[in-house]
């Protein structure tokens, strides 16, 4: 069995165990920058939550800590799993992938548990501190300043204005001693030079300047205690070329800026503050007003993510929360620039500190700026020469970009909140706002085709991935467009229903019934047949099924009148869609058959390989498996002819299932890595993510867990980076089935949970069921089988309304075995004789049959002679399939 083989190699090769196998040192609590772990208890400390660790997790992170370098994945997997150095596993990657989620805030930017291109993983471990009383959130550059400059001499603070670079610099001031010197009323090499001599107590009236800065070097260079530079960005740069020898003649500099200005020296970037720290610092500011004034930590997070976790913003803030409750600050973004809490000068407001920057810039880089705040999305270059084709985009960005306008950890980079928000005020004043949001419109327009639902294929594929770059503003032009230009709104809503994994329910149908109603108004019936058909696929989405039935029969109704082959094939795609979602399969599969026809007779050649592919997937669905793999086989192979590797991959997934149920397990994995491989090259994130979690589904069957999860890890990332929710239900599910083989039973239930949510939020019914009735088993094996009796009764009624064998007969089975333990005969034999399908089934249904039918039996009192007899392999096999996991976990606690 694969999961046995790292064991096996140990021995062979004699090399030293896991951490967890030598002797106990214990380990003191860890005090990353985001979260406090407690290695030996197996918990992490997170923003008042608590997150459990597994024991392989807490090994990876003591090694880490202890190492304190970079360790390589290969040094790794010998000292904390024990393998031979020839074993090549994603086993590492897999484990921080799900410690990050654990750890980070924001996973996919980790601050504690780092990658190092090409080396592998570091541990950013804070050394122990005294607290500051001035200083929220910062042990980790408070720590790494020090450490900079103790090994260093020099190090550059830098940050947008308001990250509180100036304050962490005058801490550590406080706190070692030293000097302080302000430049921000310097621009000149002569102003900040005279500015630095009298700060250092140098007399000024009898040097020449080259004798004056011979002196600050003298002086400088022998300061045992620091001296900080405070704001250089106005500076011009041969000051900084005058400061870049002292790194070398000794002391102890730092320099503070809103991006680099002495090329070679340390950078310690000061960002922004998020979870408790920025709670901490908003309660402050408000209680300083009223000290006994209280916040929500929802209402409290909400405030953070609108200032962008800046902290000048949030003290500014933070002090009109008494008087302006949260919610009311959330409605009026612009206003948030005005605040501020008394205090004089450049922080006196968050438009006073932005103006200091906006006037360094050039007129034509403010003009540039005033119209790229118009963008509701990302400053993607193409989005930025499309609105100012007469300038030089990436110089100009690159100059905003240092002045601590652009968020540049943002894909794409965009302006900070409340930049934005002050950028649109001048633009307003300017009188620029409408020619600006015209320009954004018709970049917009020039990106979306005439009509999205006749794009076929690859070319369908690069679209979703186009519009996925212009989401914000794509949904802001649909607003934005004229009521003389009805056309228009329609092109851009349907654009934006064929996105609908990024919408929400209702923002969908608000978005279909205004392409509806403009549609109207254009008087051209393909147009209304369109907008109509994008309707059925919302309403769909939302199983109403009356509103679905009356507009598929004026579609129908409309089409009759007219002969387009290809609006029927597409009417017929929406229908057969409809009734696999109602349950109705065997007028679904009419339904594909019509709209075959259809697209063969309108040339639509991947509309038809599509057809083959959902004919073959209710078929699968129904368990008519030979006549699904017909199917999709030649749906396959239509799909390479097509040069199609979407089409190819959601087939060959879908012939991996078929052989993995029939345990051609070989097979399968051939099928499932040609899937991924297809998967890859289509550039698709949700192909691939289905790809990845159906190979991870066969390996789970072969006993592989190890292996399962990694891929069910990968397919968690690419889907979540797409945002694809329904698809993401699915894998969550998975993923959840491969922890529960490996024991950890408290993350699988919690990750079934979240699955069993997103399916009920995006209208998959048939995968909410599916989760329903894991999440009965798992309450069963912790010792609740009232609550397993309840799960399972749900899922029953569930999986019924979708036909979903054989699924149905499965949970008829489990749910017999919990009823018959709870005394209840008569519902116990109910259930027994609704599973009795499975005895004929697949080999896994009768070992399912077999297994589930004894323990129920046993409970009732009933003889049940020798039931493994009855098994269709041997004893060894079952316990070898995951799949029958928790049959086989009853059968062995109740029987055995």
């Amino acid at each position: 069995m694969p999961g046995s083989a790292p064991r096996a190699i140990r021995r062979a090769h004699d090399l030293p165990g896991p951490v967890r196998y030598a002797a106990p040192v214990p380990t003191p609590l860890l005090e990353l920058p985001t979260a406090r772990v407690d290695v030996d208890a197996l918990v992490v400390l997170r923003d008042g939550e608590s997150f459990p660790l597994t024991v392989q997790e807490a090994d990876l992170l003591r090694y880490l800590a202890r190492a304190d370098r970079t360790v390589s994945r290969e040094e790794l997997l010998q000292k904390v799993w024990g393998y031979a150095p020839t074993v090549r596993t994603r086993a590492v990657d897999a484990t921080v992938s799900r410690i990050r989620v654990k750890l980070e805030p924001d996973p996919a930017h980790p601050q504690s548990l780092l990658s190092v291109r090409g080396k592998g993983y570091r541990l950013e471990v804070i050394p122990s501190l005294a607290p500051s009383a001035t200083v929220l959130g910062r042990d980790r550059e408070r720590a790494r300043l020090r450490r900079l400059l103790d090994h260093e001499g020099a190090v550059q603070l830098v940050g947008r204005g308001g990250a509180g670079k100036t304050t962490l610099a005058r801490e550590l001031v406080a706190d070692r001693g030293g000097r302080f010197v302000d430049l921000a009323g310097a621009r000149t090499l002569g102003e900040a030079t005279a500015t630095l001599a009298t700060a250092l107590g140098l007399d000024l009236s009898r040097d020449t300047d080259d004798a004056t800065w011979s002196r600050i070097e003298w002086v400088l260079a022998r300061s045992i205690e620091p001296v900080v530079l405070d704001n250089l960005e106005q500076i011009e740069p041969a000051f900084a070329r005058r400061l870049a020898p002292l790194r070398r003649t000794g002391g102890a500099l730092v320099l503070t800026s809103r991006s680099p200005v002495v090329p070679g020296w340390s950078t310690l970037e000061v960002g922004a503050l998020r979870g408790g720290p920025a709670r901490e610092l908003l309660t402050r500011a408000a209680r300083r007003v009223r000290p006994d004034w209280e916040g929500e930590t929802s209402a409290l997070d909400a405030v953070v993510e609108l200032v962008d976790g800046l902290p000048l913003a949030l003290e500014l803030v933070g002090s009109r929360l008494p008087i302006v409750p949260p919610d009311r600050l959330m409605a009026r973004e612009g206003g948030l620039l005005a605040m501020g809490d008394g205090r004089e000068g450049r922080h006196a407001t968050l438009a006073d500190s932005i103006r200091w920057s906006w006037s360094l810039l050039e007129p034509e880089e403010q003009r540039v700026a005033r119209l790229w705040a118009c963008l509701e999305g990302g400053l993607s270059v193409d989005a930025l020469e499309a609105l100012t084709p007469e300038v030089d985009v990436v110089a100009v960005l690159d100059r905003l970009t240092r002045a601590g306008w652009v968020d540049t950890t943002a894909q794409p980079v965009r302006f900070w909140v409340a930049v934005r928000s002050f950028l649109r005020l001048t633009l307003d004043e300017a009188g620029e706002r409408e020619e600006a949001e015209r320009a954004v419109t018709a970049w917009v327009l020039s990106a979306v085709p005439e009509s999205v639902d006749a794009l076929e294929g690859p070319e369908r594929t690069g679209l979703r991935r186009r519009f996925a770059a212009i989401w914000l503003d794509l949904l802001a032009a649909i607003d934005r467009t004229r009521p003389e230009h009805p056309e228009h709104t329609v092109r851009l809503a349907l654009a934006a229903l064929s996105m609908q994994h990024l919408l929400s329910a209702p923002g969908s149908l608000h978005i279909a019934l205004a392409s509806m109603a403009a549609a109207k108004h254009t008087g051209q019936p393909g147009l209304v047949l369109e907008a109509r058909l994008a309707l059925v696929r919302v309403q769909r989405r939302l199983g109403d099924s009356g509103p679905v039935d009356e507009n598929l029969a004026r579609c129908r109704e409309a089409l009759e009148r007219v002969d387009a082959p290809g609006s029927w094939a597409r009417f017929w795609m929406e229908s057969g869609n409809w009734h696999r979602r109602a349950g109705r399969l065997d007028d679904a599969l009419e339904a594909y058959a019509h709209g075959r026809s259809r697209a063969l007779d309108a040339g639509l050649g991947h509309r038809a390989a599509r057809f083959d592919h959902d004919h073959g997937a209710t078929m699968r669905r129904l368990g008519r498996l030979d006549e699904a793999r017909t199917l999709l086989m030649r749906c396959a192979g239509e799909a390479r002819g097509l040069d199609d590797p979407a089409l190819a991959c959601l087939a060959l997934q879908a012939l991996t299932s078929i052989a993995r149920v029939q345990l051609a397990l070989d097979h399968a994995v051939q099928l499932g890595e040609a899937a991924v491989e297809s998967g890859r090259a289509s550039g698709d994130d949700h192909v691939l993510g289905g790809a990845l979690t159906n190979l991870a589904n066969v390996h789970f069957t072969r006993g592989d867990s190890e292996r399962s999860v990694a891929l069910n890890r990968e397919a968690v990332e690419v889907l979540r980076r797409g945002g694809f929710d329904a698809s993401l239900s699915f894998v969550l599910g998975n993923l959840a089935s491969a922890l529960r083989m490996r024991g950890e039973l408290v993350e699988a239930e919690l990750l079934t949970s979240e699955a069993r949510q997103l399916a009920l939020r995006t209208g998959t019914p048939y995968a909410a069921a599916v989760w329903r009735s894991r999440l009965a088993e798992l309450a069963h094996e912790r010792g609740s089988p009232g609550e397993a009796a309840l799960g399972y009764e749900e899922a029953l009624h569930e999986l019924d309304q979708q036909e979903a064998h054989p699924q149905l007969e499965q949970v008829h089975a489990a749910a017999a075995a919990v009823q018959a333990e709870l005394g209840h005969a008569d519902a116990a034999r109910r259930h027994l004789d609704a599973a009795r399908p499975l005895a004929t089934g697949t080999e896994l249904d009768q070992a399912m049959w077999v297994l589930l039918g004894s323990v129920a039996r046993f409970h009732l009192g009933e003889p049940s002679p020798t039931p493994l007899e009855a098994l269709p392999r041997d004893e060894r096999w079952v316990a070898e399939q995951e799949a029958l996991g928790y049959a086989w976990r009853l059968f062995s606690r109740t029987c055995g």
